[in-house]
């Protein structure tokens, strides 16, 4: 398959140096973005994997409520399986490294295989990226614009459903700060002046 660069290359351009020059910078460009795909697909693959096979982390440092779970219970019942589970293949061995809840609300609604992000880490990388998956610093917040649309789907899909995905809760949290009713600080007294006895004039001391 033919390159962009060398299409670039062959279209009737001005031939001087400022043409040679955006091709090569076309082709750096290309370059970069062929390492970045090849280190991306060397580090992950989307596998069908036996969930059985897949070993659960001791020291898995998350934990859910019985609330949260249901929650998340109600999500993959009305969306489906959409983030798939995270498993390290090391030393022949599948671990989870993000997912366990899903992995356990599939197993118990009688799903036998399901998609997984296959990755290959060292422990320690491998124990980051479980840390960095559920972050929060590195996930950023939500904007303010997230209470409007949190306002529009109540009452669109109905306080039942609302409460089931635990929106509600998310709601909850851009409720409106106090108002600050303190009284104004009284303003301060205008300084003091003095007039001068002869011609009237008056000035601060």
């Amino acid at each position: 398959m033919q390159c962009l660069t060398d299409h670039l290359a062959a279209w009737p351009g001005p031939g001087d140096s400022a043409w040679v020059f955006i091709v090569g910078q076309f082709r750096e460009l290309e370059c970069a973005v062929r390492k970045i795909s090849h280190a991306v697909k060397d580090k992950c693959d989307v596998q069908e994997l036996t969930l059985s096979d897949i070993e659960r982390w001791k020291r898995n440092p998350r934990m859910m409520t019985a609330a949260a779970r249901a929650a998340l219970r109600s999500s993959l019942r009305r969306f489906g399986y959409v983030e798939p589970i995270v498993v390290n293949r090391r030393d022949g061995r599948l671990r989870i490294v993000g997912g366990h809840q899903r992995a356990e609300l599939l197993i118990e609604a009688g799903v036998k295989r399901a998609r997984c992000v296959v990755v290959e880490l060292s422990e320690a990388d491998a124990a980051a990226l479980s840390l960095t998956l559920n972050n929060r610093a590195a996930q950023g917040e939500f904007a303010p614009e997230a209470a409007e649309l949190l306002a529009e789907l109540g009452a669109q899909v109905g306080a039942e459903v609302f409460a089931e995905l635990a929106l509600a809760e998310l709601q909850a949290g851009f409720a409106a700060e106090p108002l600050d009713l303190a009284a104004p600080p009284a303003p301060e007294p205008p300084a003091a002046t003095v007039s001068c006895p002869k011609c009237g004039f008056e000035f601060e001391p």
